[in-house]
Order: structure tokens, then sequence, then C-alpha cells
């Protein structure tokens, strides 16, 4: 995975520095587009066959 997802998101972002609430959108806001991105490539790959 990438450096974004230490620990699953939740609770270790306060023990380094607390992230300010723009870069915890951020972050949010690219799990949820991975999480969409993946959700999408695997119904597309339901539909074929």
């Amino acid at each position: 995975m990438s450096a974004n997802s230490k620990s699953g998101g939740k609770g270790a972002e306060g023990k380094d520095k607390p992230m300010s609430r723009e870069e915890r959108l951020a972050a949010q806001l690219r799990e949820n587009l991975r999480r969409r991105k993946a959700q999408s490539r695997a119904m597309k790959d339901d539909g074929e066959g």
C-alpha cells in the first residue's frame, strides 16, 4: 500500500503531528476515489464474460 495508509487511516495521525482539516479531507477523498475506482472495475469485470 501507500505511505498514506499506515494503520487504516484511523487514530494514528495524532501521534506524530495532528493533520490539518484540509489534509484529513484530502486523504479521505483519495481513499474514497480509490474505493470507487476498485468498485467500478469490479462491476465492469462482472458484466463482461
